[in-house]
């Protein structure tokens, strides 16, 4: 009997479709549509000829504005985070808060007078 090292079993692919690929794809495909068109909308300067300044109450702009309303929420999360892992590394290792000290601002004289 020869025994070869890998064995053809190995060789074969084993990646196979499952119902859950066929539901995970496309909703990843269209939160990916989704993203781009918030993103379109939100990164439009805004000046005088924006078409987008004027809010309308119309039923059919309202899933637009949440969507952009989203898309701000989630890069706020996303940069309060980062700021969050940035300070959180940067500020134990140099004392870069110590001037940013809310205790210290806290104590002031001219804090104390607004609970009063």
């Amino acid at each position: 009997m020869r025994v070869t090292f890998p064995d053809a079993g190995v060789l074969r692919p084993r990646f196979r479709l499952t119902p859950w690929d066929l539901v995970v794809v496309p909703l990843v495909i269209v939160a990916i549509l989704l993203l781009t068109v918030a993103f379109q909308g939100a990164s439009q300067p805004f000046d005088e000829t924006t078409p987008d300044l004027i809010v309308s109450l119309n039923p059919a702009n309202l899933p637009y504005y949440g969507l952009r309303t989203v898309f701000r929420m989630f890069l706020a999360v996303l940069l309060s985070v980062l700021f969050t892992f940035t300070v959180a590394t940067w500020q134990p290792s140099r004392g870069a808060l110590r001037s940013l000290s809310f205790q210290r601002w806290i104590s002031s004289s001219h804090c104390r007078s607004w609970g009063s």
